[in-house]
C-alpha cells in the first residue's frame, strides 16, 4: 500500500469531487492524450487518478492504461511526490526493475508521468506515457509534458466548477438552476411529467428556538431523507430557504404524484433530533402535472400554488394545482396592482366608527377603519382588499399612515370636541418586522401632541398566533410608554387565554359573533357575561362589538365601564360625517339623562 499523507482524506474527496462531475473523462481529456502522444512520438497514453488503494485508467490511447492496485503502479510515485517522473529504462531502476508490469506481461521499459495537481493543492492523479522499449526523454521534454498535465487539470475543473454550480452547497442536492434546466428541457422534448413542490412547516421555530446553526443541521436532515425518493426519472432539488422539489420526467400520473406526495409528508412528519433537542415539524406539498407548459417557471409556480392551498387547508397535506388557483393568483395579483396605484393617488382614506359607553351613551372614542376609494366601484370594504394587502409589501407604509393620519385626526377632535377622546388603530403583523414600530408611533404621538393613552393599537389572532418574541417585545415597549394594547375579536381562537397570559393587554373586544345571538341565545349570552368578569378580574378595558340591535344592547345592559361598537351607534364614516353625528348625540345627551 502506498505511504498516506497527512491530508489523505482531503486528497480522496478532491477526486471523487472530480468523478462525480463527470470531469474524468470526455472528448477534451481525449485531445490531450492525442496531443500528448503525436508531440511525443507514444502510442501510449493514459490520464489516471489514484483512490485509497487502486488507479483508474479513465481515457488512454494504446493498450496499456488499465486500471491496477495502487501499490503495483508507477503513477504512485509522482502522486506521493509532487514531482515529474521520468525513467527511461524500467528494467534499470531498482525501484521498479521487479515490477509485474516490466516483467511479465506487457514488459514496459519507460515510463514518463506528471502529477495532475488540483487548485487546491491535491495530487488526485496523473498524465503518463508508456513504451515497451528504452527511450530517450529530455529535460523539455519533461517540462512540456508537465504543461499538458496541467492543462488536463484546466479542463477538469473547468467542468467541476461547472458541474458544481448546479448543486446546493449546504445539502447537495442539485439547486434551482439545474432544476429549472432540466425541466425546461424535459418540456423542450414535449415529455410529460410531474413537479412535487415541498414546503416546510414549523421550520421558522426550529431557526428562532435552535439557532440558524441547528436550522441548517435539520436542513441536511430533510434532504437526507428526501434522497431515499431518488429514481432514475427524478431530480431533487432545493429551491432555496426551506423549499425542496422532486421532478419527475416522463410521467404525469396524478395517483402515482398524490401517492408521492403523501410519502413525503409522512417520512417528513417523523421526529428528528437535534442536539438533544426532538424536533417535529412537517411538509405542505404541492402538486402539478404539466399539461400543456412551455416555461418550466410557469410548471413550478402552478406547484407553488398547490403548495400554498395545502397550507391554508391546515398543512402537513398536499393538494393539486388545478386552473382555479391559477385564477385566484391572478385576480389577486392584478388587486396588488391597483393598490399599489391606489397608495401613490392616495386613494386610501380612513374611516371612523365610534366607541360607545353603555352605561351613558358617551362617546369615548372611535375606531379608524381603512377603507379604498375604488375608481367607478366607489368606497371598498375592507373584507375585498385587507386579507391581500396584509400580506403584501405595501402593509408596512398603508399601516405607518394610518397610525399617523388617525392620530392626527385624533389630536384634532380632542381640542375641539373631547380632551380625553381616545383613537382606536388596528396593526398589520408586517409592521413589526423592521423593528421600527416604536419610534415610530413615539414619533407619531409627539408631533401631533397626544399622550400615548390617547392611542389603542389593536392586535389580531392572527399577530399574537405568529409567536414573535421580537413582537412581544415591541408590544411590551409600546404599554410601557402608556400606549393601550387591544386584543381584537377576543374569545374566537386558540390564542385568546394564552394572549392575556403572554401580551401586556390593557383592553379586549369582544367578537361580533358573540355579541350577535345574545339576545336570543343564552349561551352566547353566558359567554358574552363570563368574558365581561373575566376583563373585569384583570382590571382590563371591555369593548363589545358588533352590536346592532337594541335588543342586544339590552342583552349586555348598561354594565359600568363597559363600553360598545356597533351600527346602533353608527356605522364607519368619514370625518366630517361623524362629526355631525357626534354634535347630534351630545345634543340628545341631556335630553336621554332627563328621560
Amino acid at each position: 500500500m502506498p505511504t498516506a499523507s497527512p491530508d489523505e482524506a482531503a486528497r480522496l474527496r478532491e477526486v471523487e469531487r472530480y468523478r462525480r462531475s463527470g470531469a474524468l473523462t470526455g472528448e477534451k481529456l481525449e485531445r490531450v492524450v492525442k496531443l500528448a502522444s503525436t508531440i511525443f512520438g507514444f502510442e501510449h497514453v493514459n490520464i489516471t487518478t489514484h483512490y485509497d488503494d487502486m488507479q483508474i485508467c479513465h481515457v488512454r490511447v494504446g493498450n496499456l492504461g488499465r486500471d491496477r492496485p495502487r501499490a503495483e503502479t508507477f503513477c504512485r510515485v509522482p502522486v506521493e511526490t509532487r514531482q515529474t517522473l521520468v525513467v527511461h529504462d524500467l528494467a534499470k531502476d531498482e525501484r521498479f526493475r521487479s515490477s509485474p508490469l516490466v516483467v511479465d506481461g506487457p514488459r514496459v521499459r519507460f515510463y514518463a508521468g506528471a502529477p495532475l495537481i488540483s487548485p487546491s493543492g491535491h495530487c488526485i492523479g496523473a498524465l503518463c506515457l508508456l513504451d515497451t522499449k528504452p527511450r530517450r526523454f529530455s529535460q523539455h521534454d519533461a517540462e512540456l509534458l508537465t504543461d499538458l498535465a496541467i492543462l488536463a487539470v484546466d479542463h477538469m475543473e473547468l467542468i467541476r466548477v461547472n458541474d458544481e454550480a448546479k448543486y446546493d452547497a449546504l445539502t447537495g442536492l442539485r439547486n434551482r438552476p439545474y432544476l429549472l434546466e432540466v425541466m425546461q428541457t424535459s418540456i423542450e422534448a414535449d415529455r410529460m411529467s410531474s413537479v412535487v413542490l415541498i414546503d416546510l412547516d414549523g421550520f421558522k421555530e426550529i431557526n428562532d428556538s435552535l439557532g440558524h446553526a441547528c436550522g441548517d443541521e435539520a436542513l441536511v436532515l430533510v434532504a437526507e431523507r428526501l434522497r431515499e425518493f431518488a429514481g432514475d426519472d427524478r431530480v431533487i432539488a432545493r429551491l432555496g430557504g426551506d423549499e425542496f422539489v422532486i421532478f419527475v420526467d416522463g410521467k404525469a400520473d396524478p395517483i402515482a404524484a398524490a401517492e408521492l406526495a403523501a410519502a413525503v409528508v409522512a417520512r417528513l412528519g417523523k421526529a428528528i433530533t437535534l442536539h438533544g433537542h426532538l424536533v417535529h415539524f412537517g411538509a405542505s406539498v404541492g402538486l402539478a402535472l404539466r399539461s400543456n407548459e412551455i416555461q418550466a417557471t410557469q410548471l413550478l409556480a402552478n406547484a407553488d400554488l398547490a403548495m400554498y392551498r395545502a397550507k391554508q387547508d391546515g398543512r402537513n397535506c398536499h393538494r393539486l394545482f388545478t386552473r382555479e388557483m391559477r385564477d385566484t393568483a391572478l385576480e389577486r395579483g392584478n388587486i396588488v396592482l391597483e393598490m399599489q396605484e391606489a397608495w401613490e393617488g392616495g386613494a386610501f382614506e380612513l374611516y371612523y366608527q365610534p366607541i360607545v359607553r353603555l352605561g351613558d351613551g358617551a362617546w369615548t372614542g372611535a375606531e379608524a377603519l381603512l377603507r379604498w376609494n375604488y375608481p367607478y366601484r366607489g368606497v371598498l370594504p375592507p373584507a375585498l382588499f385587507l386579507p391581500i394587502l396584509e400580506k403584501s409589501h405595501l402593509a408596512a407604509h398603508v399601516g405607518s399612515w394610518v397610525i399617523e393620519e388617525a392620530c392626527r385626526q385624533a389630536s384634532d377632535w380632542r381640542r375641539r370636541f373631547d380632551p380625553n377622546f381616545k383613537i382606536a388603530v388596528n396593526l398589520f403583523e408586517l409592521q413589526f418586522k423592521p423593528g421600527t414600530l416604536v419610534p415610530k408611533v413615539r414619533d407619531v404621538l409627539a408631533r401631533n401632541e397626544l399622550p400615548p393613552q390617547a392611542l389603542q393599537l389593536e392586535l389580531t389572532e392572527r399577530i399574537i398566533l405568529a409567536d414573535d418574541p421580537r413582537i412581544l417585545e415591541q408590544v411590551r415597549q409600546l404599554r410601557e410608554i402608556g400606549v393601550g394594547i387591544a386584543f381584537d375579536d377576543f374569545g374566537t381562537g386558540f390564542a385568546s387565554l394564552s394572549a392575556l397570559k403572554n401580551y401586556p393587554v390593557s383592553c379586549i373586544k369582544i367578537d361580533r359573533s358573540f355579541i350577535a345571538e345574545a339576545a336570543d341565545n343564552p349561551a352566547d349570552l353566558s359567554i358574552v357575561s363570563s368574558l365581561i368578569n373575566l376583563s373585569k378580574s384583570l382590571n382590563l378595558e371591555t369593548v363589545a362589538e358588533g352590536i346592532e340591535t337594541s335588543a342586544q344592547l339590552a342583552a349586555i345592559g348598561p354594565e359600568k365601564g363597559i363600553n360598545g361598537q356597533g351600527y346602533l351607534f353608527s356605522k364607519p364614516q368619514p370625518p366630517r360625517r361623524l362629526e355631525a353625528l357626534w354634535a347630534a348625540e351630545r345634543d340628545a345627551a341631556p335630553q336621554r339623562r332627563r328621560a
